[in-house]
């Protein structure tokens, strides 16, 4: 969030870092980073090229990484294995592009599940990688056709599926797993991409039982760490498309094949957010990756049953709404412009939306580090006073 430009035009100005560190800061991401992970950055590291230990951190982060996606411990880690996590430099946007450039060539066919500005995003991407792209389109609000994906992976027969469990913009949680059941059910045995970056952690992404073989993380939503670095599960059918595309760029999967198994990676990585990755998915794995789902969907259910309290309609319906991230209607007499200005003077920080949806829906996160209870209900009831000071400014214009 720019705090700057949100601020434009209040007469007392603030450091952005004191407020958000002062205030409740609510943003769909990155969201805050916990003392534990800022201390991982203020230590000195070795030279991750030179120092064998680094390797075992990042097979340390794989292995986490690959728990919160159902997988065994270390069972994603070599070319031997069903599936392996790789760990990029980058945040989840250099991961997105690896797995299209690495899985694409022209003139492959890729069908995209277009129900949000991502699931649209990922689309395009495809097509300007040479590829034929069909799309799947639906409301924002909406979860996609599931019979007619049946029937357009059997008439268009894709090289690759794509879809985006949670479309951040508009806080709506795909069905993932009746998506992956709908374009698997006669057969097709292509490649299915998901993003995920969103929810990793947050509510279950079993990618071996949803035949998922690309599944996209970041570090800095659920896991709270700082936007540096990405990962993906890439199946072993996924392995073997990379090595048809043959893709060899920055950002290609090929260089990680064997990766963790030689301790030669491609490029000088980031040890620190390895490690920081490595802790954070340690942690929730130690809490219990169960009482993480657990607690978003409480301050999920809060959420929700507080902005309907205060006469907000929900963007997405009620069963489509994200644990991690809430997407409201902006109220129909109101401007989202000024109503953030007045919760930035109350110390609270939301988020926006994007493109056609930018002033007309507002999102709360509350993922990772943010998914506290008590943290959700002193914003919402932040954000119940913001809109009576919001209806008093209404009510003394001329």
């Amino acid at each position: 969030m720019n705090i700057t430009m949100l601020e434009k035009g209040q007469d007392k100005k603030m450091n952005a870092d004191s407020k958000i560190l002062s205030g409740l800061n609510l943003v769909p991401g990155p969201t805050l980073v916990p003392e534990k992970i800022r201390e991982i950055y203020s230590r000195q590291w070795p030279s991750p090229d030179l120092d064998p230990d680094f390797a075992q951190t990042y097979k340390r982060a794989a292995s986490a990484l690959g728990q919160l996606l159902g997988l065994k411990p270390n069972s994603c880690l070599t070319p031997e294995d069903p599936g392996q996590v790789v760990i990029m430099s980058g945040e989840g946007m250099v991961a997105l592009w690896a797995a299209v450039k690495s899985m694409i060539r022209p003139g492959d066919r890729v069908l995209a599940i277009d129900n949000g500005i991502f699931g649209r995003g990922i689309g395009e991407m495809a097509a300007s990688c040479g590829a034929e792209v069909e799309f799947l389109s639906a409301d924002y609000s909406q979860a996609p056709d599931l019979p007619r994906l049946s029937e357009l992976v059997e008439s268009f027969q894709p090289t690759m599926v794509t879809a985006v469990h949670c479309e951040t913009p508009t806080g709506l949680l795909n069905p993932l797993g009746e998506i992956a059941v709908a374009l698997r059910a006669n057969g097709w045995k292509g490649i299915f991409c998901v993003d995920a970056v969103a929810s990793i952690g947050a509510t279950p992404v079993k990618v071996e039982e949803w035949e998922i073989d690309i599944c996209l993380g970041g570090s800095q939503k659920v896991l709270s760490c700082p936007p540096d670095t990405s990962f993906l599960y890439v199946s072993q059918r996924a392995w073997k498309a990379a090595q048809r595309c043959g893709y060899q760029g920055y950002d290609a999967l090929l260089p990680f094949h064997k990766a963790a198994l030689t301790g030669y990676f491609p490029y000088t990585h980031n040890w620190a957010g390895v490690e920081a990755l490595a802790t954070a998915a340690e942690t929730i794995l130690a809490q219990g990756i169960e009482h993480s789902y657990e607690r978003h969907a409480e301050c999920s259910r809060i959420t929700v049953e507080i902005a309907l309290e205060l006469g907000l309609d929900l963007y997405p319906e009620e069963a489509l709404s994200s644990p991690t991230v809430t997407a409201l209607r902006v109220p129909e007499d109101a401007d989202w412009d000024t109503l953030n200005r007045i919760l930035i003077q109350r110390g609270v920080h939301f988020g926006g939306s994007y493109g056609h949806l930018a002033g007309k829906v507002f999102r709360i996160g509350h993922m990772g580090s943010q998914a506290d209870v008590r943290l959700v209900k002193k914003a919402m009831d932040e954000l119940g006073e913001a809109l009576l000071d919001l209806s008093d400014c209404a009510g003394e214009e001329p």
